[in-house]
């Protein structure tokens, strides 16, 4: 027979895994970042005209893997 903390933790591991059905981890944007990254000059040049021109392109660019939360 299971005892008061078996069950709350049966409860939590449960909800855990709700969660995770309902929000599975996905890998989509890491060939996105990663395309970015090789055409980012490209990308800037064709979406941000501006913003191409005023960056200094002999500088090295430095993209960062984690988002901001």
């Amino acid at each position: 027979m299971a005892n008061n903390n078996e069950i709350e933790n049966s409860t939590e591991t449960n909800s855990e895994s709700e969660e995770n059905i309902k929000n599975p981890p996905t890998k989509y944007d890491s060939p996105w970042k990663d395309i970015l990254e090789i055409y980012f000059k490209d990308f800037m040049e064709l979406f941000f005209r501006a913003a191409h021109d005023q960056i200094d392109w002999t500088k090295k660019i430095e993209f960062l893997d984690k988002e901001l939360k």
